[in-house]
């Protein structure tokens, strides 16, 4: 019960930071494909995150030369091995305040690159995972369509829940290629 009332605080907080912050309109025709850097946080479960990594290898392949970074929650050694040129970046519990938003502390490493394109890869609202996919400065924003998703990203991708997450990470890649 206390979870959820400090998350919604948190979300309140998050959209009043980026009221007073709007984002700026973005002409998304080349976006992804003259894109040279990308911040790509993976799920938070580790099912998903399993199933995440031949999506990251295929962002592997357009970044290359460690112009991919990834964000996971708590561990992350899979992804280390799995990702091995890329830039992976642990983000630990500790680092996130009790409204669920991450401290500054905790993700000032990461504000202080400018990247193309942020990609949040949970299929719902992981609260600190969109809101350092907001705050990082990229123009292009993407993540799943979800409640709330407006206030974070500047493109939702809309796939049919009843597919699997492989299957719509596979559809995500495939639509962004159209950029």
């Amino acid at each position: 019960m206390f979870l959820t009332q400090r998350k919604k605080i948190g979300y309140f907080l998050a959209r009043m930071r980026f009221r007073r912050h709007p984002a700026q309109s973005v002409g998304f025709s080349r976006a992804f494909s003259d894109a040279t850097t990308a911040l790509v946080i993976v799920p938070t479960e580790q099912s998903e995150r399993a199933l995440a990594i031949p999506f990251l290898r295929s962002l592997q392949q357009k970044f290359k030369g460690g112009k991919l970074t990834v964000v996971s929650m708590g561990s992350t050694r899979d992804l280390s091995v799995a990702l091995a040129p890329c830039s992976v970046y642990p983000l630990h519990p500790e680092q996130v305040t009790m409204f669920q938003l991450p401290r500054k502390a905790g993700v000032d490493q990461l504000f202080r690159h400018k990247y193309d394109i942020a990609l949040d890869l949970n299929t719902s609202l992981d609260l600190p995972a969109a809101y350092i996919c907001r705050s990082v400065t990229a123009s292009f924003r993407i993540g799943f369509a979800k409640e709330h998703g407006d206030t974070f990203y500047n493109f939702q991708f809309r796939a049919s829940p009843q597919r699997n997450l492989q299957t719509r990470y596979a559809q995500l890649l495939r639509t962004l290629a159209m950029f």
